[in-house]
């Protein structure tokens, strides 16, 4: 099964009530509401995606991508934290993956730095093609669901499950 990685994006306010709240039980029910253009599923791609945007495993304070993933802004804390993506934050992502396509990804993808950096779900053995093209799939909805929210001035929360 795995670790799959889920976004969602709702008003600030509403993000602010689940971290008021705190509890796992509070959020799910919360996430239980949404309408599913709101949500985004990118499975298991999540720790790569992180790794060829920030250039690490586990955070590059330096890179506007910093909190795309297990961000710092934890607003529930249970097994896996549940962060969250301020609206001005997800303005400033959106805008900088509006550049990025298919051939740019492509360049920054090199499966033998994300077996190296043991970045799940990579085995070694992987065929590097059908891993990039599982990626790219789940890229292109990622840069449009934070375009999304950039427009609509949202939060963007994300979670693993």
């Amino acid at each position: 099964m795995g670790m799959i990685g889920y976004y969602f994006r709702a008003e600030d306010d509403d993000v602010e009530k689940i971290r008021e709240n705190g509890t796992e039980d509070y959020f799910f029910e919360f996430v239980n509401t949404l309408d599913e253009e709101c949500t985004l599923d990118i499975d298991k791609t999540w720790h790569i995606l992180h790794f060829i945007f920030n250039g690490n495993s586990w955070g590059n304070r330096e890179s506007v991508f910093k909190n795309c993933v297990l961000g710092e802004d934890i607003i529930v804390q249970e097994e896996f934290p549940v962060s969250k993506i301020s609206p001005d934050e997800v303005k400033t992502i959106s805008k900088a993956l509006q550049p990025i396509d298919e051939n740019t990804l492509k360049e920054r993808f090199d499966i033998e730095e994300l077996l190296a950096n043991d970045i799940y779900p990579v085995m070694d053995g992987e065929d590097e093609e059908e891993l990039f093209d599982y990626v790219s799939g789940y890229f292109k909805d990622w840069k449009n669901f934070f375009q999304k929210a950039a427009l609509e001035n949202q939060a963007v929360v994300f979670y693993l499950s």
